[in-house]
């Protein structure tokens, strides 16, 4: 893991900023689905650990790098590999790992630690590797088809296969963060990506044609 380590360190240095920010359909999940104690595996920031404290949740975050965000935060964090977290057995009710399986060699080991740490349920997601007729055709993708960090490609079907074979039961699974086909095409020809984003949306609510670019599983300890 320390070649990851360094890979995503060297990203995130480039991004000028650290990773992580709320997204809707992530947090309803949580607020949700979650018991009273969370533990954020991949937290990056620790944006989800900060919001689920304010629900008076007890929330804890975990994640291979360290955060400068950390420092500021009252909330608690702890520099862990996803496949070896260092919490006793049933530690959590709920563990969430967003966008996180897909950097992890042998996913499979940290889904079996997800399920030893929780009592009740994980919420999480990955990339949607499925890839929309008409991306395929003009030879386009997203980007994390080349991202040097991601070693795991999931399809829906794909990645609940792979959580049921590490005992949970999937109660919901579906994709989320639609798009939709036009919205590179416009940008394209020069459109700037806040107007282009814009009449994306429009389109987005007339056109039968949408692709989630991440997949969101939840799915009950059994």
């Amino acid at each position: 893991m320390d070649d990851l380590r360094q890979r995503l360190e060297q990203q995130n240095t480039a991004r000028g900023r650290e990773w992580g920010h709320l997204v809707t359909e992530r947090l309803d999940a949580v607020l949700s689905e979650a018991g009273a104690s969370v533990l954020d595996v991949g937290c990056a920031s620790g944006v989800y650990v900060a919001r689920l404290q304010q629900t008076g949740r007890t929330c804890v975050g975990a994640d291979l790098l360290m955060y400068r965000s950390w420092q500021q935060s009252d909330c608690r964090f702890v520099l862990s590999d996803a496949r070896f977290l260092p919490f006793a057995s049933e530690a959590f009710d709920t563990i969430i790992s967003f966008e996180t399986l897909e950097h992890v060699p042998g996913p499979e080991a940290a889904l079996r630690e997800y399920h030893r740490v929780c009592r009740k349920n994980i919420i999480i997601s990955v990339p949607n590797r499925d890839i929309p007729p008409e991306f395929a055709r003009a030879n386009m993708t997203f980007v994390h088809y080349t991202d040097r960090t991601h070693v795991n490609f999931y399809t829906l079907d794909t990645l609940r296969q792979m959580v049921e074979a590490c005992g949970f039961r999937v109660v919901r699974a579906a994709p989320i963060l639609p798009v939709t086909p036009a919205l590179p095409l416009i940008a394209s020809l020069g459109v700037p990506l806040r107007y282009a984003s814009r009449l994306a949306r429009w389109i987005r609510k007339i056109s039968p044609k949408q692709y989630g670019m991440s997949l969101l599983v939840v799915a009950d300890k059994v």
